[in-house]
């Protein structure tokens, strides 16, 4: 189970080192950042336990499903009013990059 959780954790760091990868960046300055993050993932693992690890993931999974839903609400109140959806944030004084 622990494997699963640092697979997660390692496989959200990986990204901006995928991005680099294909930048052709430098292969040691690249190996010095996985490396990096791997001790980040290590400390990480030491600080949190895998359950709580697992109920934040969760608990964000949820957050994401409730803020998809919030959007497609807005999205569909602004074509009822005819306006954008960038007014109808507006109008709620909301911020398009939340």
């Amino acid at each position: 189970a622990a494997a699963t959780t640092t697979a997660r954790v390692t496989a959200v760091g990986c990204a901006p080192i995928a991005r680099r990868l294909l930048d052709k960046e430098d292969p040691d300055k690249l190996e010095q950042e996985v490396a990096d993050l791997e001790k980040e993932v290590e400390a990480l693992e030491k600080e949190y336990s895998e359950d709580e690890i697992n109920d934040t993931i969760d608990k964000l999974h949820v957050y994401n499903d409730l803020k998809d839903i919030a959007q497609e609400v807005m999205g569909a109140l602004a074509r009822l009013k005819g306006i954008t959806t960038k007014a109808m944030y507006a109008e709620f004084e909301l911020d398009l990059d939340d």
